[in-house]
């Protein structure tokens, strides 16, 4: 999916409180229709926006258009289907959109409204097509290529132990750094909690910029056991570089076993412009699974996303083997018993728990699944009602 936004232009002078974005987006694959919709910034506490019974009128050249009133508490208005052409065929020749109600006025810019239409055709792979929103052609509409997610396959990760949660201050010792590449990093002050990644290494975070409001970390795969190797973490970005070796950490989790490292970064401190990621552990590195970012407009309160990268989630990569002491790949879960011996048998029931869990989550993605009941035996969270599987 493509999608292309344009704002008031910068030089145009419009009170902060009269913003508004033209969105265009569009669905990969044959026989797909463009959609518009306009935007209306609620960011300063002094905005309006259209309500339910304001009708807002388009003007685009001498083409007018009526859009139907935005939902209650919505500040969107959707352009009737009939009407998409007309307005997109004048993003292709005009210099503004003007936008009105009874009381009220919004402009949009046009430049560069081509060239982003353009280029969206190109990504799409419509270029010379009838479909084509600049270049038409006539290639038949068939040879647009379908949409194709890439696949990734989380790997399964060792539940985190009290043990581990006690080597954090050797991991902390571990981690090599200098004052340029880890100003704010304090080797007296204890890290966040380490999480088991493999039955060998435990990955680690260690803040590195403290801002007004924020700090940004860098990440670690820390071995278990002396002399506690540690190796920088690389996180892809959606072009398929690593991105900068530090990022504003928002979650690290395991649900169901699958380790996430979640990203959400203000861009800058009024929070009208973020950055987000997440990564997912495969078994050989982490792979990224969703990335947006907002433009710094003044519009809204993180802005008005756009989705740069997409996947799909199949099932989990095998489970890796207990470690000697017998602890199972389980999200989690501690086996509370009183010896080692009870503790292997209780470990030994988990296995085969969590495998017939991700059967079920694999077969019915998104579906309910319920805890088994020796997945509660072991210790595993007491609270847990049928949740839906990510």
């Amino acid at each position: 999916q493509c999608e292309a936004q344009g704002y008031a232009a910068e030089a145009d002078g419009v009170p902060s409180s009269e913003l508004a974005a033209l969105i265009v987006t569009r669905s990969a694959g044959p026989r797909r229709l463009p959609r518009l919709r306009f935007a209306y910034s609620r960011f300063n506490a002094d905005a309006v926006v259209p309500g339910p019974g304001d009708v807002v009128t388009v003007q685009a050249g001498e083409l007018r258009i009526r859009l139907p009133p935005p939902a209650k508490g919505s500040a969107e208005s959707a352009v009737p289907p009939q009407h998409a052409a007309a307005l997109l065929a004048w993003l292709l020749k005009g210099d503004q959109i003007r936008l009105s109600t009874k009381s009220r006025a919004w402009s949009v810019s046009l430049a560069g409204a081509s060239a982003a239409l353009l280029k969206m055709d190109e990504l799409q792979g419509r270029l010379g097509t009838p479909g084509a929103l600049v270049r038409k052609g006539a290639r038949p509409e068939s040879a647009v290529p379908a949409p194709v997610l890439p696949v990734v396959r989380p790997a399964l990760v060792p539940v985190t132990t009290p043990r581990d949660l006690k080597l954090e201050p050797r991991l902390r010792a571990a981690l090599r750094t200098s004052a340029s590449a880890c100003p704010d990093f304090e080797p007296h002050r204890a890290l966040d909690e380490p999480v088991r990644l493999t039955p060998t290494t435990l990955l680690v975070s260690q803040p590195c910029w403290r801002g007004a409001y924020q700090t940004s970390s860098r990440l670690w795969m820390v071995d278990d056991k002396p002399p506690y190797r540690a190796r920088p973490v690389k996180l892809p970005e959606p072009d398929g570089d690593a991105g900068d070796d530090t990022l504003v950490i928002e979650m690290i989790s395991a649900t169901h076993g699958r380790l996430t490292v979640r990203e959400a970064a203000k861009e800058r401190g009024v929070g009208d412009c973020w950055t987000g990621r997440e990564w997912t552990w495969t078994g050989k590195g982490f792979e990224l699974l969703s990335a947006w970012e907002s433009y710094c407009k003044a519009f809204e309160a993180g802005g008005l996303p756009i989705t740069l990268w997409r996947t799909r989630i199949r099932g989990l990569a095998p489970l890796p083997k207990p470690g000697s002491d017998g602890r199972a790949a389980l999200d989690e879960t501690r086996c509370h018993a009183p010896t080692a011996r009870h503790e292997r048998m209780c470990n030994t029931r988990a296995l085969a728990s969590i495998r017939c869990f991700l059967i079920s989550m694999d077969l019915a993605e998104g579906a309910l699944a319920p805890m088994s009941k020796s997945h509660r035996r072991c210790g595993a969270r007491r609270d847990a009602a049928p949740r839906r599987l990510p």
